[in-house]
């Protein structure tokens, strides 16, 4: 009897448990651009993330990515997040702008900085920025299907990344 009282707590328990984890899921935009969904019942919480984009600082051979997310809390959506990874070696850039073709800034929020790896002759470094950009701003500077930003640090390090505009419109549809 104690061991079929111990094998329903552990049921209970892991059901419990099995319940609080993000589902991971996947659904296609009516633009056709796959966007993964991670739910999270307990939280009443959705991530909506579209395909990131993969692109180099100075031709070092570890790629830096750009990543695409809106968030549902509670039953309202966020705005749409653009997060930065930017990895480079050398010393410390520190990040500061992005700024869209033709000098304007886009809204900055500096997230992380740390030192990934150093070896005798050098560090690698990584930054975590977003940016937040409106729907006037992706209609303004959407061009032949992107928008060009250039990520810019107080070192004078620029690279221009270019962001596809289906992935703004495909989390833009979400209601």
């Amino acid at each position: 009897m104690k061991i079929f009282a111990i094998l329903s707590m552990l049921a209970v328990i892991c059901a419990t448990n099995s319940n609080a984890e993000p589902v991971e899921s996947n659904q296609t935009a009516q633009n056709g651009v796959n966007i993964k969904v991670y739910t999270d019942e307990f939280a009443d919480r959705q991530e909506y993330n579209a395909p990131s984009v993969a692109f180099k600082v100075d031709e070092f051979p570890v790629e830096s990515k750009v990543l695409f997310y809106r968030i549902r809390e509670g039953g309202k959506l966020s705005p749409i997040v653009v997060n930065f990874m930017v990895i480079y070696p050398g010393d410390w850039s520190r990040y500061d702008k992005v700024v869209f073709k033709g000098g304007e800034e886009a809204e900055f929020h500096e997230i992380e900085r740390k030192v990934m790896d150093c070896s005798m002759s050098e560090c690698v470094y990584m930054e975590r920025f977003a940016i937040g950009i409106t729907p006037n701003q992706i209609t303004k500077y959407s061009e032949d299907g992107e928008i060009k930003v250039q990520i810019r640090a107080l070192d004078s390090k620029s690279t221009i990344i270019s962001l596809p505009t289906a992935n703004f419109e495909a989390l833009n549809a979400l209601k």
